[in-house]
């Protein structure tokens, strides 16, 4: 079964959460720690030009960045920086990266499967 949903952008990154949250990586976040999360997310597609993973987390973590992520989220940056602390204690990021599970660079259109195996 395939269910099409229609997104932009901007919006991506925190829908596809929505759908994953009850993964077990992703089931303990709060609703404000996945919006940053779905920022991070967007910082690092927004950077994607930079092809290597490690390089474009330096950027995705840099201060530039972080400024961007206030803005956007509306956020103190000594609030944003408490966030990423509560982000690395959960498991999502691992000191200034995104763990790669999490490394979604969509191009025109993404497809998230998910495929049951039912033991009987």
């Amino acid at each position: 079964m395939n269910i099409p949903i229609k997104v932009n952008i901007n919006n991506f990154y925190k829908t596809l959460l929505l759908l994953m949250h009850r993964f077990p990586l992703l089931r303990e976040l709060r609703e404000r720690e996945l919006d940053v999360l779905a920022e991070i997310m967007f910082q690092n597609y927004d950077n994607r030009a930079i092809k290597d993973f490690d390089k474009r987390q330096l950027v995705v973590f840099s201060q530039e960045s972080k400024v961007k992520m206030c803005t956007r989220l509306g956020l103190a940056e000594a609030n944003l920086n408490d966030y990423f602390s509560k982000l690395r204690k959960k498991g999502v990021i691992q000191g200034k990266k995104l763990i790669p599970f999490l490394n979604i660079l969509p191009d025109k259109e993404y497809n998230f499967n998910i495929k049951f195996l039912i033991n009987e």
